[in-house]
């Protein structure tokens, strides 16, 4: 016995399950032949539908099925919305709504009225709906002063984002290390995902007069910084004693999981430019005496620690 259909007993009628219960019909008597054209398309149509419904998705199915047993109507009939209906819209007993899939054919065409291009964004200005483009890889959705979206690249611009990584521990009370002129130097980073770079920050203990750090990096498989390609560099900026930030020309896409080297370059001017360096065995925090839950509003004469102790604040 097949549900919704039952079995055939030599042409006299068929049985079927209906809710439970077991039911008898006659054959139906043949069907006339159409009795104009338009009515045999119709009927055509209706075959066609029929069969197609029988190769509609199993979700699809189910989901017929689930709407069947709160109507009157077979899943078949629902199948049949789905493909046909443009008018109706199925409200189920929780408040969802189903719609047809010509109904929703119908409602793209007219938003392709307002906006075709792929990747694109619906936004309402002060007047209508408007399309905003797709942005580049890697950008950020943003407002603008005026209160629109927009896209900003690099993990938004104006100077934001978030750092690629952490700076080391650092040597507070020591002299920096010197970089000379003429020479760039990289440190190998390892991104675990696909990153996108826009500068690099250090912190300088001496400036020199004059001179101009350039900031770049490089990425390749290998294991050195040989033959790794130049993926973005900054334009020439002048030290300042203290923090520096040194942005790139524009964001650099880096790949994951390939080394990279993030450096810089000195140029130009006179005197050394130092750069305070990291510290893993002492001298990594510094500390001062007081008792009061209250914290002093300027700290006391400090002292630099010293030992294996090490601790990582560091803000994010």
């Amino acid at each position: 016995m097949f549900p919704g259909r039952g079995v055939s007993l030599r042409g006299l009628g068929y049985s079927r399950w209906i809710k439970g219960q077991l039911y008898w019909s006659k054959w139906p008597r043949s069907q006339k032949a159409p009795r104009t054209a338009r009515e045999k398309d119709t009927r055509d149509l209706f075959a066609v539908a029929s069969r197609v419904t029988l190769y509609m998705s199993a979700a699809e199915q189910a989901f017929a099925r689930d709407l069947a047993k709160e109507s009157k109507l077979l899943p078949r009939d629902f199948l049949m919305i789905a493909l046909f209906n443009r008018v109706g819209t199925i409200v189920r007993r929780d408040g969802s709504k189903v719609f047809s899939v010509p109904a929703m054919q119908d409602v793209s065409g007219l938003l392709d009225a307002l906006w075709q291009l792929k990747g694109g964004i619906l936004i309402r200005d002060e007047t209508w709906w408007t399309g905003l483009p797709a942005g580049q890889p890697f950008d950020v959705l943003r407002m603008s002063p005026e209160g629109l979206p927009e896209w900003a690249s690099g993990g938004g611009g104006d100077g934001g984002g978030v750092p690629f990584m952490q700076p080391p521990l650092l040597k507070p009370t020591a002299a920096g290390a010197t970089i000379n002129p003429g020479f760039f130097n990289g440190l190998p980073i390892w991104p675990t995902s696909a990153t996108v770079l826009t500068g690099l920050d250090f912190y300088a203990t001496a400036a020199g007069a004059g001179r101009q750090v350039v900031a770049g990096v490089y990425q390749g498989s290998g294991l050195t910084m040989s033959g790794t390609t130049l993926m973005g560099q900054s334009t020439a900026q002048a030290v300042v004693t203290g923090k520096n930030h040194v942005p790139f020309t524009a964001p650099v896409n880096l790949a994951a999981d390939q080394f990279a080297w993030l450096g810089i370059l000195v140029i130009s001017g006179s005197g050394n430019v130092q750069l305070m360096t990291a510290d893993v065995t002492r001298n990594s925090y510094m500390f001062f005496s007081h008792a009061s839950p209250a914290l002093p509003g300027t700290a006391p004469a400090s002292t630099a620690g010293t030992g294996a102790t090490q601790f990582t604040w560091w803000a994010t």
